[in-house]
């Protein structure tokens, strides 16, 4: 459970220990919340968004971490990753479409590459065949 601290003073010594602090700029209740986790607890104390500054600038944490920002980021990090997967979608289904579009005659000759190879490749393993009994 995390402690709740009630002054500033006693934030700003508990700070001076801490690995990490967190700004949630806005909660439901109106208020900024700042979360300062140590070794052993982790403390949080609310202040009202027009102080916040304040109350920072009082604070020496070694790792501040805005935890709005670091949402915002990975939203747009989200989108970015929904839009390429659209587009290459997009491609692949276009290239399919012109493949679906190409003429039958391509199609056909197509086969008739694959059935000759099948035939170049017999051809080999017909003359082994013929040279072992010569042996």
């Amino acid at each position: 459970m995390p402690v709740e601290l009630l002054s500033v003073d006693d934030l700003v010594k508990v700070a001076q220990k801490a690995l990490e602090c967190r700004v949630k700029r806005v909660t439901r209740d109106g208020k900024a919340k700042i979360k300062v986790r140590t070794k052993r607890y982790l403390y949080t104390y609310k202040v009202d968004p027009s102080q916040l500054n304040d109350v920072l600038s009082k604070l020496n944490c070694k790792k501040v971490v805005d935890v709005d920002q670091e949402i915002a980021e990975a939203k747009k990090r989200r989108a970015e990753e929904r839009r390429k997967a659209k587009e290459e979608k997009a491609k692949a289904q276009q290239a399919a479409a012109t493949q679906e579009a190409q003429p039958a005659a391509a199609g056909g000759t197509q086969e008739a590459q694959a059935s000759q190879g099948q035939q170049v490749q017999a051809q080999p393993a017909e003359e082994k065949k013929e040279g072992s009994p010569q042996q």
